[in-house]
């Protein structure tokens, strides 16, 4: 009998032990599930979010301010504010204010953040998969670009019939309402009067440049061209810029499209990358492996060199054309455009203020030494007083108050 009722004890004691085994591996199994699917999400720059409130969780996660230190919502940003720690697909500032619109990378969600108060509000909550390019118009409207299931890059433009004023933490974020372009387009951008300007592959090997409203309706062809590689400008007077895309040591030029014809504004330049400020006003830089850049005040004015090494799309123009701000690397790497676009190097930049009259460059911030920095689309809101951009290495979403 004590022999039987010691079994007992032994199989009971062996059965606890395997279920608390079970448990224990069961746990595992799911935390690890857990920390995969978080993985992966923060690849994608989504984040899943719990229930309740505007944002959910997210907000924990693209606020700047959750791991810096910096002020909370409620209290004016830090001179050097980030923005978002989730990688963003584009951004832009609401007309005549220092609001800032942004859309996540991936999810296409569209957000709202104010540097008066360091508040992120949720604006739509409409999924976009596969977002990866957001153009902003002033009214905060937005073009987003995605890749489709067929792999074609698709095109969605939708209209925000609010304003920031009227969105608060409070505000139940919108349906992101609009249509898609046809497929395929090569080259996107917003021009005054809520017009979009896209180039699109012809039947011919070529591209055509097309106008139309956000509906993609009374569509106007402008300009054909036997070349594919096109960048798109809109110069503060609405002129048209065209301008070869860049590469290394490859001659590039840069047009004004006058009617239907091509007038020459830059020409055989190598890795040429040009930004066109008021009055005729030209940023410019040319790349044999490093960058060389160059100021033009006016469209009659000869251009002069600067004393910096940038490529000028990290640079953007005040309102006047008279200033600009560059992002300088503090160290050119060798092959330069060539590594930057392909992503295979990163660069820690300070920001230089430009003379465009005097052709001058002076220094004005650099960024904490712990802090690298390497500047991507940089804008300007229309009073001067802000910069945004985002960080080449995460794509990230940071602004600067351009006075102390």
């Amino acid at each position: 009998m004590n022999n039987f009722s010691s079994a007992i004890k032994f199989f009971l004691a062996a059965a606890i032990v395997i279920i608390l085994g079970a448990l224990l591996g069961w746990y595992t199994f799911i935390h690890r599930q857990i920390a995969a699917t978080d993985a992966e999400s923060n690849a994608r720059g989504t984040t899943i979010p719990t229930f309740g409130g505007q944002t959910g969780s997210i907000n924990a996660n693209i606020s700047g301010t959750a791991d810096t230190g910096e002020a909370p919502p409620g209290k004016a940003a830090p001179r050097l504010w980030h923005v978002t720690k989730n990688p963003v697909a584009g951004d832009g500032f609401a007309s005549a204010t220092s609001t800032i619109y942004f859309a996540e990378l991936s999810s296409g969600n569209v957000l709202i953040g104010d540097p008066s108060t360091s508040a992120v509000v949720r604006l739509s909550n409409t999924l976009m998969p596969k977002s990866y390019e957001a153009r902003f118009a002033p009214d905060g409207s937005v073009i987003l670009r995605s890749v489709g299931e067929s792999g074609a890059v698709q095109t969605y433009a939708a209209r925000l019939a609010t304003s920031t004023e009227s969105v608060d933490s409070t505000s139940t974020p919108m349906m992101l309402k609009g249509l898609y372009l046809p497929q395929d387009i090569l080259e996107i951008t917003t021009v005054p009067a809520l017009k979009l300007l896209y180039l699109i592959s012809d039947n011919v090997g070529g591209a055509s440049l097309i106008q139309s409203d956000w509906s993609g309706a009374t569509q106007k062809k402008l300009f054909s061209s036997p070349l594919l590689e096109w960048q798109l400008q809109v110069s503060p007077e609405n002129t048209i810029v065209l301008t070869q895309k860049a590469a290394d040591n490859l001659p590039g030029s840069a047009y004004a499209l006058s009617g239907s014809t091509l007038r020459p504004l830059v020409e055989n330049v190598p890795g040429l990358i040009l930004r066109i400020g008021k009055g005729g006003a030209m940023l410019y830089s040319s790349s044999n492996g490093a960058p060389d850049l160059y100021a033009q005040a006016s469209a009659s004015a000869a251009p002069v060199h600067l004393p910096i090494r940038t490529s000028a799309d990290k640079c953007v123009f005040a309102a006047s054309g008279l200033t600009a701000y560059c992002a300088v690397p503090t160290a050119n790497p060798g092959g330069y455009l060539s590594a930057r676009f392909q992503g295979t190097v990163h660069t820690s930049d300070s920001w230089y203020r430009i003379d465009m009259s005097a052709g001058t460059a002076e220094k004005f911030f650099t960024p904490d030494p712990s802090i690298a920095l390497d500047v991507e689309n940089p804008q300007i809101d229309a009073n001067g007083l802000y910069l945004a951009f985002q960080n080449g290495a995460d794509r990230s979403l940071w602004m600067l108050r351009i006075m102390q």
